[in-house]
C-alpha cells in the first residue's frame, strides 16, 4: 500500500517539474502583436513613421477595440493601428455582439479625413496596463494531475463514497481566445485508487472482511471534461475501477469494471499551447 502512494507522489512531482520547465521557456519577446483595449486611453495620431502633427491630435480609445502593435518608437512608445473588424480581425470567425460592433465604430479609427490610414502612438505602459493580447490559441495537448474526492456508483441501489484518488490525465485542450478566462479540456485519466469494501459490496466471504483488509488498491481509468476558469479547474468524469486479482477472486467485488461518476479537481492541468505572457516593459 505504501509503495502505491509513493508512485503517485513521484508522478505528481514529475508533472509539476514539467510545468515549471514550460513556464521557464515563456518567451520574453517584444511587444509586436495583436491586442485588445480593456480600458480607455488617450492616443496620439501619427503617420506611419510615428511623427505627430502640429498641433498634436489626440483620440480616445474604446474598450474592446482590437489593434496591432506595428513597431516600437524609441524606447518607451509603440506605433499601433486599430483594426477593422470585418476585414482584418475575423480570420477565426469570432463574432462580436452586435451592440459592441456598433459602439466600437472602427471606421472612425481606420481612415482619416484625408483618406489615409490612421496610426497612433501610445506608451508601452499603456499596452501593458490597459490591453490584453488577443489571438486564437489552437487546440493542444493537455496533461496534469487530477483528484477525485468521491465516486458515485449507480449499480445495485447506488454507492457514494470518498476515497484516495490521485492520478494523471492527458488529452486535448480545445481552441480558445487568449483573452478568455474559460478553457475546456477532454482528458483521459489513469490513477491508483484506494477503494473500501464491505459486506454489501461483495458476493462472497463477507465474514472475512476485517479492518485490516477492507481497503483495497485499485487501478482507475477515467474520461471526462475539465473546465478551467483562471486558476480554478473543475470537471465531470466517469470511469472504471479494477482491483487486484487476489481480492477480486476472494471477495467478488460487485463494482469491478463498473462505471462510476465524479466531480474532478484539476490540481495542475496545463498544456503545450498555453498563451505566452507578453513582456510588460
Amino acid at each position: 500500500m505504501r509503495n502505491k502512494h509513493t508512485y503517485i507522489i513521484i508522478a505528481f512531482a514529475i508533472l509539476l517539474s514539467i510545468q515549471s520547465l514550460l513556464n521557464a521557456q515563456t518567451s520574453e519577446g517584444d511587444n509586436i502583436g495583436q491586442y485588445k483595449w480593456v480600458n480607455v486611453v488617450v492616443m496620439e495620431v501619427v503617420d506611419i513613421d510615428g511623427n505627430t502633427s502640429n498641433p498634436v491630435e489626440k483620440v480616445t480609445s474604446l474598450p474592446g477595440q482590437i489593434f496591432n502593435v506595428i513597431s516600437e518608437i524609441g524606447t518607451n512608445h509603440l506605433l499601433i493601428q486599430i483594426l477593422n473588424y470585418k476585414e482584418e480581425i475575423n480570420m477565426y470567425k469570432i463574432p462580436l455582439p452586435f451592440s459592441q460592433k456598433e459602439n466600437l465604430n472602427y471606421e472612425k479609427y481606420n481612415v482619416g479625413s484625408n483618406g489615409n490610414r490612421l496610426y497612433f502612438k501610445v506608451t508601452k505602459a499603456m499596452v501593458a496596463n490597459h490591453a490584453r493580447p488577443y489571438k486564437m490559441i489552437g487546440g493542444s495537448l493537455a496533461f496534469g494531475v487530477i483528484n477525485f474526492p468521491f465516486k458515485l456508483r449507480p449499480q445495485k441501489g447506488g454507492d457514494f463514497s470518498g476515497s484516495f484518488n490521485l492520478g494523471t490525465g492527458i488529452g486535448y485542450k480545445f481552441p480558445n481566445k487568449s483573452d478568455s478566462k474559460f478553457k475546456v479540456s477532454l482528458l483521459l485519466g489513469s490513477s491508483l485508487s484506494i477503494v473500501n469494501i464491505d459486506p454489501s459490496s461483495v458476493k462472497r466471504n463477507e465474514d472475512q472482511i476485517t479492518p485490516d483488509n477492507d481497503e483495497v488498491p485499485a487501478v482507475s481509468i477515467s474520461l471526462g471534461l475539465m473546465l478551467e476558469y483562471e486558476k480554478i479547474q473543475v470537471g465531470a468524469f466517469s470511469g472504471l475501477d479494477y482491483i487486484g486479482r487476489a481480492s477480486r477472486d476472494k471477495f467478488g467485488w460487485i463494482y469491478q469494471s463498473k462505471p462510476w461518476f465524479s466531480l474532478a479537481l484539476g490540481i495542475s492541468i496545463f498544456s503545450t499551447g498555453d498563451a505566452k505572457e507578453v513582456t510588460k516593459n
